[in-house]
């Protein structure tokens, strides 16, 4: 019989324990990620440990952003697109909206899965996500962000800004 404070569930004492347990683990799975929300790949000080299935292994686990993880709830994970599994190239941010949308080169077959992955975790144009971006875009825009700096906060905004989209 577990002591107590040592439970991993049920009293305040048991949810402290688990949370204490998982810090080492949220850690070393931000520094894996590059502290960028797998999903938003956008920079994230306070991700999660998102379980990606159900499964408790460390294959099985993604970085991610609270309020995206949570908008995962009631997703089966066949639901949404495996952020491992996305290339270079498929998805794109509009400038100056700063929509993110699918591109031509993900394969045909996983399209509707992808939009879906839009859709369910609210990275197309939700304002919480937007929000985000326009605050690294600004950063970027007035000079206090390198292009660099771009490229390691958010990714596909430096993509944006270097591609041949029309800058406002």
């Amino acid at each position: 019989m577990p002591k107590t404070g040592e439970r991993m569930a049920g009293g305040a004492s048991g949810w402290a324990t688990a949370s204490r347990l998982l810090v080492p683990v949220q850690r070393r799975l931000a520094d894996g990620f590059g502290e960028l929300c797998a999903y938003a790949a956008m920079y994230e000080p306070v991700g999660t440990v998102d379980h990606f299935s159900l499964a408790y292994e460390w294959a099985n686990y993604r970085y991610a952003s609270a309020w995206i993880n949570s908008s995962k709830n009631r997703t089966r994970a066949a639901e949404i697109l495996d952020p491992l599994l996305v290339e270079t190239g498929w998805f794109r941010i509009l400038l100056p909206s700063l929509q993110l949308v699918t591109t031509e080169r993900i394969p045909i077959a996983i399209r509707p899965l992808a939009e879906s992955t839009l859709r369910r975790l609210h990275l197309g144009d939700d304002e919480r996500v937007i929000r985000q971006r326009r605050a690294w875009y600004k950063l970027w825009q007035r000079g206090e962000l390198t292009l660099v700096g771009l490229r390691q906060m958010a990714p596909l905004i430096a993509e944006a800004v270097t591609s041949s989209s029309p800058l406002p």
